[in-house]
């Protein structure tokens, strides 16, 4: 007995139907909906394109994971690498790598801060510290790049920036800074992971609500290829008296503090010795 027109249009239309909700779900199994640059708790950039060589010339291919246990976007530079987290505006943390040889040069200090554009859904921009009591802070310093105009340039980028109280910024930090350039020149090519660790409850400046970090971290590790040597910093955006040498801290104490997780690389042997102690090495002064 044959179908009458109705029930013939019916089935059509149930077989249409099954034919676009199968080829739906075969569509949304092959496609990638992972945001791009995305990171879920392990750092890794292409090992082209961290931080720099030996004689800083070229790019090193020395580190591939300097830090884990964040989500972000992951952003890779010629010269540094950066985990930003977007509802902070800012970096989790900055990893890079400074030699003697970065810190001499003639490159020059434009002071042209400007939005990332590796950052999908925008960064921090330079007007939300307008009118404001912070300085915008480098994470990776600009003094460290002298060598090359471009790695000058690119620590200008908002993603590098944080707010930091302008007598800290000039004070301690700077200090601080400067005695890791110092270091360099001393001991040779050393590893940086810097960043916030902490921040002030319900502070934002900006149109873009950036977060006011109330402390900052930097872990400093150098490798002279018998030992590992690992010291930290921890302190607070605030106006200093004291010494780079005061706020020395052990890394163990900073990846507490913060819960990340540095160097996750290195033998679980070499990090549990290296970490858990402010380096002698790094105490001499």
């Amino acid at each position: 007995m044959k179908s009458r027109p109705r029930e013939q249009r019916l089935i059509r239309a149930i077989r249409t139907q099954t034919l676009i909700f199968t080829g739906a779900i075969i569509i949304l199994l092959h496609v990638n909906f992972t945001p791009k640059n995305k990171i879920l708790t392990k750092a890794s950039c292409r090992s082209d394109t961290i931080p720099v060589p030996e004689a800083a010339v070229g790019k090193n291919t020395a580190i591939t994971h300097l830090a884990a246990g964040r989500e972000g976007v992951l952003i890779c530079r010629d010269y540094y690498a950066l985990l930003y987290n977007e509802a902070r505006e800012q970096a989790d943390w900055v990893a890079y790598k400074i030699t003697p040889e970065m810190i001499k040069g003639n490159a020059k200090r434009k002071n042209n801060f400007k939005p990332d554009p590796l950052v999908p859904e925008g960064s921090a921009h330079p007007n939300d510290y307008k009118k404001t009591v912070f300085d915008r802070g480098h994470l990776m310093p600009a003094a460290s790049c002298k060598f090359n105009q471009k790695a000058m340039d690119e620590t200008f980028y908002m993603s590098n920036i944080s707010p930091q109280y302008n007598y800290f910024n000039r004070g301690i930090w700077r200090l601080i800074e400067i005695q890791i350039r110092d270091w360099a020149v001393e001991l040779g090519a050393l590893y940086i992971v810097t960043g916030p660790a902490a921040y002030f409850p319900d502070s934002v400046i900006g149109k873009n609500q950036v977060s006011v970090p109330s402390h900052y971290y930097k872990v400093v590790m150098i490798d002279d290829s018998i030992s590992v040597h690992m010291a930290g910093f921890l302190l607070k955006n605030e106006k200093s008296s004291l010494r780079p040498r005061d706020y020395l801290v052990s890394v163990d104490s900073v990846e507490v503090f913060t819960g990340l997780d540095f160097f996750p690389e290195l033998a679980d042997s070499i990090e549990s010795e290296a970490e858990h102690k402010i380096d002698t090495l790094f105490q001499r002064k």
